[in-house]
């Protein structure tokens, strides 16, 4: 056999090969990669919030079929009878860069999906790209609303508090906060207890899996307040 005749069994080889990776064990349809000035972390729970921003506005239903944390998300979108699987990668780069790869997938459609993708803008690579980058600008966004200060380690006063437990997941915290400020508000108010500082909250459980927090939500008063029994502020 000749050398030329080797060569093209191997090409021939190496290019079925390629085809048969391509449509039938590729993991997604599309791929989107790119990088953003922010922990993996915020680049994680963004995608979550974005999620729940489509399902709200576009009434496109994201549920969560797999997670790990801060570093691996997929869910499943429906929409009417079309079904899509988003599959988030967030690897960290540094402290503040994150590299994200979302991989893309409808079932009904793959086939048509990757022939056509590399060569022609269709209106299932147009949504994606439409709708990955909204997520991109929101994030961007959300960036420039908040302030980031380098952390560093203190020891801090001991302070004599009046508190009330609460628990929530991690993205209704500050509502959880906000329905309970009257409780123990109204109960300092009764009892005639002054607030001498700012209230602060104090983490006692945070379960990363299932993204629920137990807190205490404090309120510094004088220390030789006198105590008052009561079920729920301590």
């Amino acid at each position: 056999m000749t050398k030329a005749r080797y060569l093209f069994i191997f090409i021939t080889s190496l290019l079925l090969f390629s085809l048969v990776w391509y449509f039938f064990i590729k993991k997604s349809d599309y791929t989107i990669t790119f990088r953003i000035k922010t922990a993996t972390g915020t680049a994680f729970q963004g995608a979550k919030d974005w999620s729940n921003n489509r399902s709200k506005k576009d009434n496109e239903l994201f549920n969560i079929i797999k997670k790990e944390n801060f570093s691996y998300l997929k869910q499943q979108m429906t929409k009417k009878d079309s079904v899509f699987f988003y599959e988030w990668e967030f690897d960290p780069i540094n402290d503040s860069v994150t590299s994200i790869k979302i991989n893309i997938t409808e079932p009904e459609n793959s086939f048509y999906n990757r022939l056509t993708v590399p060569f022609f803008n269709t209106n299932f690579k147009k949504n994606q790209i439409d709708k990955i980058t909204e997520f991109k600008k929101g994030i961007e966004k959300h960036l420039t609303e908040i302030k980031v200060k380098k952390a560093f380690q203190t020891n801090s006063k001991s302070v004599f508090v009046a508190y009330i437990q609460l628990e929530s997941v991690l993205q209704e915290k500050a509502q959880t906060m906000i329905l309970n400020d009257s409780k123990i508000t109204s109960f300092l108010s009764q009892n005639k207890i002054k607030i001498t500082n700012k209230p602060y909250l104090e983490v006692v459980k945070w379960d990363l899996e299932k993204e629920k927090i137990v807190f205490n939500y404090c309120f510094p008063i004088d220390r030789n307040t006198r105590i008052t029994p009561d079920e729920a502020i301590k």
